[in-house]
């Protein structure tokens, strides 16, 4: 029941994530959700990659199937805890992004954009779902990332989600 659960949390990520990432939305910690992160890879329901730089801030990362991530996300809606994951998913991802935002210009820079490239599809899910259940961290999602989308020449992306995020506000 553990794995299942954590199995069907972890499919609000869209792309890969860290463990971190599954600890952030996750209902289990520490030791179980280790154990189950390691059912969920010996049941082939997540993927592990290995990445070239293997360093605290990307290594390991996981990924589910796109069929198995509807699977889960369709279990989740069916059991009503979609929104609770997918706010948390949000906050998560709200965090990250306002972690990396003061290192994108700077030494650490490769280090901080490298990780956004990796959770960029999650960044997007985020997204999405904020603006229409979150203004306010839709907003400061976008506003953290705008130095990462023009060093990324993703300016146009970015203008997009800064104006979508701000027509969803309260004073839109």
């Amino acid at each position: 029941a553990p794995a299942q659960s954590l199995f069907q949390q972890l499919s609000v990520f869209a792309g890969s994530f860290t463990r971190d990432g599954a600890a952030a939305i996750a209902s289990l910690s520490g030791p179980e959700l280790l154990d189950a992160l390691q059912e969920l890879l010996d049941q082939s329901l997540l993927q592990r990659i290995e990445t070239p730089a293997q360093d605290d801030a990307n290594a390991p990362r996981f990924f589910m199937l796109e069929t198995m991530r509807e699977y889960g996300l369709a279990r989740l809606a069916e059991r009503h805890e979609l929104a609770v994951v997918e706010a948390a998913h949000a906050s998560y991802v709200r965090d990250l992004v306002e972690a990396a935002e003061p290192h994108l210009l700077g030494p650490d820079e490769q280090r901080w954009s490298a990780q956004l490239d990796a959770e960029f599809g999650t960044i997007r899910a985020a997204l999405a779902w904020a603006i229409v259940h979150d203004a306010d961290t839709a907003l400061r999602i976008a506003g953290a990332l705008w130095t990462y989308w023009v060093l990324r020449v993703h300016v146009s992306e970015g203008r997009t989600w800064l104006d979508r995020a701000i027509a969803a506000g309260p004073n839109a």
